[in-house]
């Protein structure tokens, strides 16, 4: 694979399920990963963002995050590839039952949560 690759230069993250009457935080993780690795490590982070919502009745915040591939080697990697992740020790909110974080993105990718103490 080399540098010429079709990885973008931003991706686009919908984070759904966030509150402003819990003070709802996300912190929102983009790593770059080989798919046929697996996606522990050598994932490498290329970008993040800390999310909030606006107002009361927005339970959907969508963020651009810029990527920076400058400290990634993905020209060595067969199958490059995206996934966003919570950031669980900075973020006041989980994944929803069910959901896990958003693999294989591309232009855009959801993040499903809830408080962390919501059963």
């Amino acid at each position: 694979m080399s540098s010429d690759s079709s990885l973008p230069s931003s991706v686009q993250i919908q984070v759904l399920g966030l509150k402003t009457d819990n003070n709802d935080v996300a912190a929102v993780v983009v790593y770059l990963h080989d798919k046929r690795m697996g996606c522990g490590p050598p994932a490498k982070t290329v970008g993040s963002a800390t999310i909030t919502p606006n107002n009361a009745e927005e339970e959907s915040v969508v963020t651009v995050v810029e990527l920076d591939y400058s400290e990634a080697s993905y020209d060595k990697m067969i199958e490059p590839s995206l996934y966003a992740a919570l950031n669980i020790a900075e973020s006041t909110v989980t994944y929803q039952e069910g959901t896990s974080p958003a693999f294989s993105i591309s232009g855009s990718g959801k993040l499903y949560v809830q408080p962390k103490n919501a059963s």
